[in-house]
């Protein structure tokens, strides 16, 4: 008798993807590989890559954190998928740091 394995991947948001608004510069590229899900993170302009932690998933979204080195700018983004194919609904939290001075 066959072993019945049952995948709770968010096979729909599997693949390359990218903001529909004109100042958005990430790609997301999400896989399944060896049995484990992976999300890769780039500024698609200068290629960048992002450090991404934290990656939790159900069948239907993914979660994960985001860091880019050169801003220091932390990231937690929620990726839905959506009835539509080739569309989902991206949620995301920045958290920038930056520094002030006395005057």
């Amino acid at each position: 008798m066959a072993e019945v394995v049952l995948l709770n991947f968010p096979m729909s948001l599997l693949g390359v993807w990218r903001s529909e608004e004109d100042d958005g510069r990430t790609e997301y590229d999400i896989q399944i590989r060896g049995g484990q899900l992976f999300v890769n993170a780039k500024d698609f302009v200068d290629g960048e890559p992002y450090v991404v932690t934290n990656v939790s998933y159900d069948a239907q979204r993914i979660e994960f954190d985001t860091l880019m080195p050169s801003t220091s700018r932390a990231g937690h983004i929620v990726l839905t998928a959506l009835s539509t194919r080739d569309r989902a609904h991206i949620q995301f939290t920045f958290t920038d740091v930056t520094y002030i001075t006395r005057i």
